[in-house]
Protein backbone atom coordinates (compact mmCIF):
# COMPACT_ATOMS: atom_id res chain seq x y z
CA UNK A 1 0.00 0.00 0.00
CA UNK A 2 1.09 3.54 -0.68
CA UNK A 3 -0.23 6.82 0.67
CA UNK A 4 -2.02 9.47 -1.36
CA UNK A 5 1.00 11.72 -0.87
CA UNK A 6 3.29 9.05 -2.34
CA UNK A 7 1.03 8.66 -5.38
CA UNK A 8 0.95 12.44 -5.86
CA UNK A 9 4.74 12.59 -5.63
CA UNK A 10 5.16 9.84 -8.22
CA UNK A 11 2.64 11.44 -10.58
CA UNK A 12 4.42 14.74 -10.18
CA UNK A 13 7.70 13.14 -11.19
CA UNK A 14 6.14 11.53 -14.26
CA UNK A 15 4.26 14.68 -15.31
CA UNK A 16 7.09 17.02 -14.33
CA UNK A 17 4.52 19.08 -12.41
CA UNK A 18 3.75 19.89 -8.81
CA UNK A 19 1.01 17.44 -7.73
CA UNK A 20 -0.53 17.55 -4.25
CA UNK A 21 -2.98 15.13 -2.68
CA UNK A 22 -5.80 16.54 -0.58
CA UNK A 23 -8.97 15.21 0.99
CA UNK A 24 -12.37 16.36 -0.21
CA UNK A 25 -14.95 16.55 2.60
CA UNK A 26 -17.81 14.08 2.15
CA UNK A 27 -20.24 16.94 1.51
CA UNK A 28 -18.20 17.92 -1.58
CA UNK A 29 -18.01 14.51 -3.24
CA UNK A 30 -20.98 14.97 -5.58
CA UNK A 31 -19.61 18.26 -6.90
CA UNK A 32 -16.14 16.73 -7.36
CA UNK A 33 -17.53 13.79 -9.33
CA UNK A 34 -19.55 16.19 -11.46
CA UNK A 35 -16.30 18.02 -12.28
CA UNK A 36 -14.91 14.66 -13.44
CA UNK A 37 -17.80 14.37 -15.90
CA UNK A 38 -20.47 12.41 -14.04
CA UNK A 39 -23.84 14.08 -14.72
CA UNK A 40 -25.49 16.01 -11.89
CA UNK A 41 -27.82 13.76 -9.94
CA UNK A 42 -26.01 10.57 -11.02
CA UNK A 43 -23.00 10.60 -8.71
CA UNK A 44 -24.49 8.18 -6.15
CA UNK A 45 -22.82 4.99 -7.45
CA UNK A 46 -19.40 6.67 -7.60
CA UNK A 47 -19.88 8.05 -4.09
CA UNK A 48 -20.83 4.59 -2.80
CA UNK A 49 -17.56 3.14 -4.14
CA UNK A 50 -15.56 5.43 -1.86
CA UNK A 51 -17.82 5.21 1.19
CA UNK A 52 -15.88 3.68 4.10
Amino acid sequence: MVSADEVAEQLGEILNRDVKAFAIPRAGWAEAFEQFGIPKGHTGPAEEMFEP
